[in-house]
């Protein structure tokens, strides 16, 4: 099926034609480029349902309020040197600002504590036995474990008893006392 369409893009909710004279409504899920100004679509129904993974729509670029707008900016920002001399000055800004902070990290070595969100008065301790990049080793309930790494705001943290609901984080900014 060829449907023309202007300034389409995925999330867009479309009324489909249907045998009958009947409409379908339909979410864009999917935009796949055959080739210049025609798209191959994948639509939603309301029931979640694919509709048609081969219904071809044409987009008219050309008429699109968006490209329109587009090209307006290209050609001020071309011909305005004081819109080009800030623009310059943006990107130098975003340029010279400072790195990140450095990421902090567990120690090999060091013992960490945690509390476990049930009972917050219960404390655990793990003591990192060795690490890598992205795991950590700890012994948990008597077994030596490998745990995967997750950064939260530049700070290291892994879950000793794996991922549930109220499990227990430890980061590196908990060691023991």
């Amino acid at each position: 099926m060829k449907i023309r369409f202007v300034d389409l893009k995925v999330g867009d909710r479309v009324l489909l034609p249907r045998k009958g004279g009947e409409q379908l409504m339909t979410e864009v899920v999917h935009m796949e480029t055959v080739r210049e100004g025609r798209y191959r679509i994948q639509f939603l129904n309301e029931r979640y349902q694919y509709v048609s993974t081969e219904d071809m729509v044409e987009v008219l670029p050309e008429l699109s309020p968006r490209a329109v707008k587009q090209a307006a900016t290209r050609a001020a920002m071309a011909s305005d040197p004081a819109l080009q001399a800030a623009r310059d000055r943006a990107e130098a800004a975003v340029l010279a600002q400072p790195a990140a902070a450095e990421t902090k990290r567990f120690v090999v070595g060091q013992t960490y504590m945690g509390r476990f969100a049930s009972d917050y008065d219960t404390k655990a301790h793990f003591t990192i036995l060795s690490r890598t990049n992205h795991t950590v080793t700890t012994t948990v309930r008597g077994k030596q474990v490998r745990r995967g790494l997750s950064v939260y705001n530049g700070v290291e943290q892994f879950k000793p008893f794996g991922s549930y609901s109220m499990a227990m984080v430890i980061d590196a900014n908990d060691p023991a006392s």
